[in-house]
């Protein structure tokens, strides 16, 4: 004969720890996001010993990482918006805000960076709707030398009222996915619609110097 069931209990250390892992991965977040720039503040949060002043702490920085608006950079002629979270696509990877900058002399720079244990990408997307035409991308750095476990994307990407994602989009990508015996350039053209068969071409690259130019062109063709 079975006896009643256990009743799980939960010490109060045991919430308070909880609570605080999860604190402490959201604050490290805003610290990285910008939200949070002192040091000092990070270490009083998470000397807080109750669970209700913790709780009340993370809605409180919850509703300001909401509010906080995503950065924006100002580069050849178009704003662009600056990337960051964790575990997003593609990948997924982390992407940071302060791994992008434009320098004096009107050039973006892409920068992988670590904190802590954990890396971060860099991506900016424009906030026009540019359509069809020529896409062309001046690069500047020695793309054919680069880590077989790092991809350089250089591509045009629906938004949902165009198509959803695996559609409407052209990829140059500089990567070796993570073999090093794998050719370095990928171009990759994706269908117009779902259910259809992508054209994908893999090529090596050997460059003389550290620049390249890439060009890829969207546009439609009528019967």
């Amino acid at each position: 004969m079975k006896g009643p069931p256990k009743r799980l209990t939960v010490t109060f250390e045991q919430l308070a720890y909880s609570n605080m892992l999860t604190l402490n991965a959201l604050v490290e977040l805003l610290i990285e996001k910008g939200v949070l720039s002192k040091p000092e503040i990070l270490e009083r949060i998470r000397k807080l010993h109750t669970p209700r002043l913790i709780a009340s702490v993370l809605a409180l920085l919850m509703a300001a990482y909401a509010s906080s608006p995503a950065k924006t950079i100002r580069f050849s002629g178009y704003d662009w918006k600056v990337k960051s979270g964790t575990h997003e696509g593609p990948g997924p990877n982390n992407w940071s805000e302060n791994s992008v900058w434009v320098d004096q002399d009107g050039y973006l720079h892409l920068k992988l960076t670590k904190q802590g244990e954990r890396s971060y990408c860099a991506e900016v997307l424009t906030k026009d709707r540019l359509g069809f035409g020529r896409y062309q991308f001046w690069v500047v750095g020695r793309v054919d030398r680069l880590d077989p476990n790092v991809v350089l994307g250089l591509f045009n990407y629906p938004t949902p009222d165009v198509g959803p994602d695996g559609t409407h989009e052209i990829d140059i990508e500089f990567a070796k996915w993570g073999k090093p015996e794998a050719p370095m350039g990928n171009y990759t053209v994706w269908p117009a619609g779902e259910g259809l068969r992508r054209a994908s071409k893999r090529f090596s690259v050997e460059l003389n110097g550290a620049y390249t130019t890439r060009t890829g062109s969207l546009g439609t063709q009528l019967a």
